[in-house]
């Protein structure tokens, strides 16, 4: 009778399981038995053992009617690309007396019936609506731009949709910063380090413009490069995230990795957040070196009044 239920991570509606037969005595006597658990008002888990952040999810978004969706963190989640969300965030698209919930936080729009996606369960926003809602929330730039980014790598919309969608609202926060990020996500910068990388030293330097990501075949293996500066110079720049390596092993495949190169005739530069954040014009300066030992007759520029670009390269 009540599988439906359990496509629902174990948790239904009074008004779903009355249309099914069951009287509301019948669900009373349910819930003083323990068989059940009142998650909200109308709102039951029929799984109480087993209550998830997905059943949370949707326990939410049934108490809050039809047409509700999760939306902002909790739906970019839902969707792979966000944090287990500490508050759940729900989109309604019509005003409605919504009794405070712990750990629920209620938005409305007029428009959620278009921006909620068709078919995904829980009910959820698009995810390029998703990423445009977080943007709108980013107190920050690097905020936006890593979620921008992080969608765009997992491969769950692509900024032609982020484009579409951001077109359709009259009010958006960072829209020309979003502009410019969605074109450095087109020229293949995938996180906010590459992003860094691409505009604060390849492009601020006045160097050739790298390959981003590009997929080299060794064995059975294909192996990625950040940045690629291919024939004639053969000039890879590694990139490590802000994190650094956890583990041993990680350490120890980058060295055989960069040793293959090596060995395979590439040069290899490895730079940390660090570097470039804070030193771009050194890094800039020894990219240039690499390049030109290997053939390169540009010469980089400086940056600014202060660039700190090496006279060695200049």
């Amino acid at each position: 009778m009540l599988e439906f239920a359990y496509a629902q991570d174990g948790v239904v509606a009074h008004s779903q399981v009355r249309q099914l037969g069951l009287s509301a005595s019948a669900i009373q006597r349910l819930v003083s038995s323990g068989r059940w658990v009142r998650l909200h008002h109308g709102v039951y888990s029929v799984a109480p053992t087993s209550v998830t952040i997905r059943a949370e999810v949707w326990a939410a978004v049934l108490y809050a009617g039809a047409g509700a969706a999760a939306s902002h963190e909790t739906a970019a989640w839902l969707d792979g690309f966000a944090e287990p969300p500490a508050i759940l965030d729900v989109t309604v698209p019509r005003p409605r007396q919504h009794r405070g919930l712990e750990r629920v936080r209620f938005h409305r729009s007029t428009m959620i019936e278009a921006r909620r996606h068709p078919t995904r369960q829980p009910p959820r926003t698009r995810v390029e609506e998703t990423v445009l809602d977080l943007c709108d929330r980013a107190m920050r730039l690097d905020g936006m731009v890593a979620t921008v980014m992080r969608a765009c790598r997992e491969r769950l919309t692509t900024p032609d949709r982020i484009r579409l969608a951001a077109t359709r609202r009259p009010r958006l926060r960072w829209r020309a910063e979003l502009a410019i990020v969605l074109r450095d996500v087109e020229a293949g910068a995938h996180t906010l380090l590459e992003r860094r990388y691409l505009d604060t030293v390849e492009r601020a330097h006045g160097l050739p413009r790298g390959k981003r990501q590009l997929a080299v075949r060794r064995g059975s293996r294909t192996e990625y490069k950040d940045v690629y500066y291919d024939d004639p110079y053969h000039v890879v720049v590694e990139l490590d995230g802000p994190v650094g390596h956890s583990a041993d092993l990680d350490r120890f495949r980058d060295m055989a990795r960069d040793n293959a190169d090596t060995l395979d005739g590439r040069l290899v530069l490895r730079y940390g957040f660090r570097d470039v954040e804070r030193d771009p014009c050194r890094v800039a300066s020894q990219v240039a070196r690499a390049l030109r030992q290997r053939g390169w007759l540009g010469s980089p520029r400086r940056c600014g009044p202060t660039c700190a670009l090496h006279d060695l390269v200049i």
